[in-house]
């Protein structure tokens, strides 16, 4: 009987636990067990997607971390909220998940609603802009950093 090596299984498992969006692979949800039912485990947040989406860019998967990016970008709010209770203008979610509705895949941001302890995502827009910029020295894909939403998204 053999051992597999730590990281093939590392990997397996990693591969295992990606979020696809219509087709497309766009995260990692935050766990994998069967055993427990968790509230949020289904969804990728922010924060816990970095340190999987640098392994991704070593490995060569650059097409997740891209895609990423883009739909976090995307459930950035555009408009200033006077209201407490709703996120603003600049705010990145906490997580994301796919969820179908008679049929269509789209994406549920959370802006911490729904984490444990319902915490705002304050360092969701700092994880982010880290991961951004790693990917650009992984890649050297300046364009997307430079495209006109990132750049609003950065401000």
């Amino acid at each position: 009987m053999s051992v597999r090596p730590i990281e093939e299984e590392a990997w397996e498992l990693l591969e295992k636990s990606i979020i696809y969006y219509r087709g497309s692979p766009v995260g990692t949800i935050a766990a994998r067990d069967p055993e427990i039912v968790a509230l949020n485990y289904d969804q990728c947040f922010v924060r816990d997607f970095v340190s999987s989406a640098l392994i991704f860019l070593v490995k060569g998967r650059a097409d997740i971390v891209r895609n990423f990016l883009q739909i976090t970008l995307k459930l950035q709010p555009k408009t200033v909220q006077l209201d407490c209770s709703k996120p603003s203008r600049g705010l990145m979610p906490a997580s994301f998940k796919v969820e179908l509705f008679n049929g269509q895949e789209y994406i549920k941001a959370d802006f911490g609603d729904h984490a444990i302890g319902r915490v705002a995502p304050a360092d969701a827009c700092l994880w982010w802009i880290i991961l951004l910029r790693a990917y650009v020295v992984a890649t050297q894909d300046l364009d997307l950093s430079h495209r006109d939403d990132f750049q609003e998204g950065i401000r």
